[in-house]
C-alpha cells in the first residue's frame, strides 16, 4: 500500500471513531395540550414540570394559551309544571309526555286523578192549586196538575208535573149586588109588596124584613146578608094607573172557596267530574352575569441530556483528535528521515 493511501485510510478510520463517540445534540420536543373552561380568563393550567415519553424524561421548557372562544355562563334549576284538566267521568283523558312553556321543555312525571263535583244536586220545591167555590167540585178535581214555574237556578221557566196534595177552606168572599124593589098602593098610608105592608112615609122600607128580601132572591140568611134598603126616587103611576114608589136593597152574599193544593218539585242530580293532574318537571337555564372561557393550553417539553455521558464522549474524542495529530506528525518525520537517508 503507498504511503499516502495508508495516511488516509488512518484518517478515515480515527475520523469514524471521533463520530461515534460524540453525543448527538438533536432537539427533542414534546407538546402536551389541555382544553378547559373557566370564568377567569387568565386562568392557567398547571401542567407537570417533568414527564417520561417512551422511557425519555422531558422537562417543561413553555406554556402557551390561547382563548378559544367565549359565552355567557349558565346555571340550570329543576322547575315543575303542573297542568289540570277536568272531564266528565264517561270521557277519557291522555296527557301529553311533554309540554314546551316559556322555552322550557317539561316531561310528564305522573298523573294523578281525583273525582270532583262540577254542580250540587239541586231541588226546588213547585206547589200550585185550582180554587173551586163548590166543595163538591174540589172533592172531585184532578189529581196532578202542570205547574209552570221558573228555574232559579237556569232562570227559565219549566212545566212541572205537581200531586194532589190537599183541600183547604179559604176565608170567604162577599159579592154585592143591588135587588130593585117595587111598592104598589095599598091605600093612603101604605105601599103593599109580597103581601107585606110598608108605610109611605118611613124612610126606610121593609125594615124588620131582610130574611123576606133575601128569600126574594132564593138566598139563606147564612149566605146572604141585606146591607141597606132605600127609596129611589118618588112615588109614580105605572101602565095600569097604579100609585107606585121602588126601593133598593143592597145585598152582599158569601162566596165560599176551596183550595186544592198540589206540589212537587224540580230535581237536578249532582254533576260530577274527573280531574287529572299532570305533575310536569323540566330544566330551566339562567345567565349568572359571568363570561365562561374556553381555554387551550400547550405545554413544550424538551429532552433532558444525561451531561455525564456528553462529558465522556468529549473526553475520548479529544484523545483520539492528539492520537491523530501525533500519529500524522510521526509518519511525516520518518518520511522525511527516509528521504534524508537515500541522500
Amino acid at each position: 500500500m503507498k504511503f499516502k493511501s495508508r495516511v488516509f485510510f488512518f484518517l478515515l478510520v480515527c475520523s469514524i471513531s471521533f463520530q461515534t463517540a460524540t453525543p448527538v445534540f438533536a432537539a427533542g420536543v414534546v407538546t402536551k395540550e389541555k382544553t378547559y373552561t373557566s370564568t377567569q380568563k387568565d386562568e392557567e393550567y398547571t401542567f407537570k414540570t417533568n414527564i417520561t415519553v417512551d422511557g425519555r424524561k422531558y422537562k417543561m421548557a413553555d406554556t402557551i394559551y390561547e382563548i378559544v372562544s367565549e359565552e355567557p355562563e349558565m346555571e340550570t334549576e329543576t322547575v315543575s309544571y303542573v297542568k289540570k284538566k277536568t272531564l266528565d267521568k264517561e270521557k277519557s283523558y291522555t296527557p301529553k309526555d311533554s309540554i314546551t312553556k316559556d322555552g322550557v321543555i317539561y316531561r310528564l312525571q305522573h298523573t294523578d286523578k281525583s273525582e270532583v263535583t262540577l254542580e250540587e244536586a239541586y231541588t226546588q220545591n213547585v206547589t200550585g192549586y185550582t180554587d173551586y167555590s163548590d166543595e163538591e167540585a174540589a172533592g172531585k178535581a184532578p189529581l196532578t196538575k202542570n205547574v209552570t214555574v221558573v228555574n232559579q237556578k237556569t232562570k227559565k221557566q219549566e212545566t212541572v208535573q205537581c200531586d194532589f196534595y190537599g183541600i183547604s177552606t179559604l176565608p170567604p168572599e162577599w159579592e154585592y149586588n143591588t135587588v130593585n124593589i117595587t111598592f104598589e098602593s095599598y091605600n093612603s098610608q101604605y105601599f103593599s109588596w109580597q103581601g107585606l105592608l110598608v108605610e109611605k112615609n118611613i124612610s126606610s122600607p121593609l125594615s124588620g124584613y131582610e130574611k123576606e128580601i133575601i128569600e126574594s132572591v132564593g138566598g139563606n140568611t147564612q149566605d146572604y146578608q141585606v146591607e141597606s134598603i132605600t127609596w129611589k126616587g118618588k112615588a109614580y103611576k105605572n101602565s095600569k094607573g097604579i100609585l107606585c114608589r121602588d126601593a133598593a136593597a143592597q145585598i152582599k152574599r158569601k162566596i165560599n172557596h176551596y183550595r186544592v193544593t198540589y206540589k212537587g218539585e224540580i230535581r237536578e242530580d249532582s254533576k260530577k267530574a274527573i280531574t287529572y293532574t299532570s305533575t310536569y318537571s323540566g330544566t330551566k337555564s339562567t345567565q349568572t352575569g359571568n363570561t365562561v372561557y374556553t381555554i387551550k393550553a400547550a405545554a413544550t417539553y424538551e429532552k433532558v441530556t444525561n451531561m455525564l455521558a456528553v462529558v465522556a464522549g468529549l473526553t475520548v474524542g479529544v484523545l483520539l483528535f492528539i492520537i491523530l495529530v501525533i500519529g500524522i506528525i510521526y509518519l511525516l518525520k520518518k518520511k522525511q528521515t527516509g528521504k534524508n537517508a537515500f541522500k
